[in-house]
């Protein structure tokens, strides 16, 4: 989170806002991705 922190100091407010998008989307796509795969092999 710090490094993003000071990406958005270096960079413009368009840039840190479509930066804080794409990590946001990402976390929201691979936890839960992962959380399911996880339990899958456990299961199988």
């Amino acid at each position: 989170m710090a490094a993003l922190y000071v990406v958005n100091l270096q960079l413009s407010g368009v840039a840190a806002a479509m930066t804080w998008l794409v990590v946001t989307m990402l976390c929201l796509i691979i936890l839960p991705s992962t959380i399911f795969f996880v339990k899958v092999k456990n299961e199988g």
